[in-house]
């Protein structure tokens, strides 16, 4: 499964000054300022509206645009470095989310889109020894030193440890995302992934109950428990969730 297929574009508001006319020469300088980022601001707009599209390379032309006219500004490289990796150009993405966190070393954002990328990266090559999968782990506990109270953040630095097969780290840290959110649907989904694999029945099924209880039309986890059951020789109950998942997603 990939845990990364949701590609959604992370934009963030941009703020437009409003300078009176009736300002001195000082006053004017800035008017100048306000009209630079205004012009970002357009070209981050065109951006996002492109990339809802799916035209990334177009969309990657805007958003580099709006970094000419400010390239000071961090948030506009994290935009670029999304549609990047939307448009599975992963090495571009991490340097963007680089050039971020030069920017910005105190902000949660560039660590946790690089770490998710390097995850990526690491599982587009394959190797669960890969560099790429320590690299993302570093910037997610970063990412946590910065915001330790975001489940999202724990959930990411769990998919990682799986990738890494470091299963004590991973149950840890999607048991930590659910202590912070105690509504994430997906880490009891993956918490019940990997007590199955371990033949820890009682407790993968406990997991996937809570999920499914938390999102009851995700024919997919309805599936996974049903295997987990079948495994468990509980054909009744297997056959109960794959009926379940097949009304959902016939």
């Amino acid at each position: 499964m990939n845990v990364f297929k949701n590609r959604k574009i992370v934009l963030v508001a941009i703020a437009v000054l409003w300078i009176s006319p009736n300002q001195t020469s000082f006053g004017q300088t800035h008017k100048a300022g306000a009209s630079k980022a205004s012009g970002a601001s357009e070209h981050v707009n065109r951006g996002a509206d492109l990339a809802a599209k799916g035209q990334y390379d177009e969309a990657i032309a805007e958003f580099t645009k709006a970094i000419e006219a400010n390239p000071k500004k961090a948030m506009y490289y994290n935009n670029r470095g999304n549609v990047y990796r939307a448009a599975e150009k992963l090495p571009e993405a991490i340097a963007d989310f680089s050039k971020s966190i030069e920017l910005a070393p105190q902000d949660v954002t560039g660590y946790f889109e690089r770490g998710q990328t390097e995850v990526m990266l690491a599982r587009k090559e394959a190797d669960q020894k890969s560099e790429q999968y320590a690299a993302g782990v570093a910037d997610l506990d970063k990412a946590i030193a910065l915001k330790p109270d975001d489940a999202t953040l724990y959930r990411n630095r769990g998919f990682a440890q799986v990738g890494m097969s470091d299963w004590d780290k991973a149950i840890a840290d999607f048991s930590k995302a659910v202590e912070k959110d105690p509504k994430d649907a997906r880490s009891y989904e993956r918490l019940g992934f990997i007590y199955r694999s371990f033949n820890r029945w009682d407790e993968a099924i406990a997991n996937y109950t809570k999920s499914i209880e938390l999102t009851p039309n995700d024919a997919e986890t309805l599936v996974k428990r049903g295997y987990a059951y079948s495994l468990m020789f509980k054909f009744p109950n297997a056959i109960a969730d794959y009926e379940a998942a097949l009304k959902i997603n016939p």
